[in-house]
């Protein structure tokens, strides 16, 4: 009975010990810093089937090709705009939630925010003024694993925009 106290107590010590040296590895980890600017040309658009497309909720589903400044295609990007509509007495304004996701060399990074849409632009030859919000980026997988920044959106027409991606991810050293 001893022998198997104090074998007991032998293997508990060692699963302590080996707990402990795992726990104090300590790792290096730099960040690095990286700029992507892409342009999304043309798109597939798909509404939420049943919801009116200017009503509480309604859903617009994208996807479109993105290539870098020297036109060598880069990727595709996911997205999907909802209404929100916290105020509807108000009638000036209406928010969008976004989320993209773009997928680039078989790797993913996700963003995610709000953008607002105001009926009575500052610039009357606007017919309707877009306020950008920055994208919180969430995250990542493959080479963007823990990725964090923000992307800035710009429409330059009908059918294309400018995504620029400020990104910056976690380096072991």
């Amino acid at each position: 009975m001893i022998l198997k106290i104090l074998h007991a107590f032998t293997l508990l010590c060692m699963v302590i010990a080996s707990g402990a040296a795992i726990a104090s590895e300590e790792l290096r980890i730099s960040i690095a810093k990286e700029t992507i600017v892409l342009e999304q040309r043309g798109a597939t658009l798909n509404h939420h089937p049943g919801i009116e497309p200017k009503a509480t909720g309604a859903a617009l589903y994208f996807e479109g090709d993105l290539f870098l400044e020297n036109d060598q295609q880069a990727g595709i990007v996911h997205g999907v705009t909802t209404l929100w509509d916290a105020s509807p007495d108000d009638g000036e304004e209406e928010v969008r939630h976004r989320n993209l996701v773009f997928l680039l060399d078989g790797s993913q990074i996700i963003a995610s925010g709000i953008s607002s849409y105001s009926s009575n632009p500052k610039w009357p030859s606007n017919s309707e003024e877009w306020q950008h919000l920055d994208l919180a980026i969430t995250g990542g997988t493959g080479k963007y694993l823990g990725a964090y920044g923000t992307v800035t959106s710009k429409q330059l027409n009908a059918e294309t925009y400018v995504h620029t991606i400020e990104l910056y991810t976690p380096v072991q050293d």
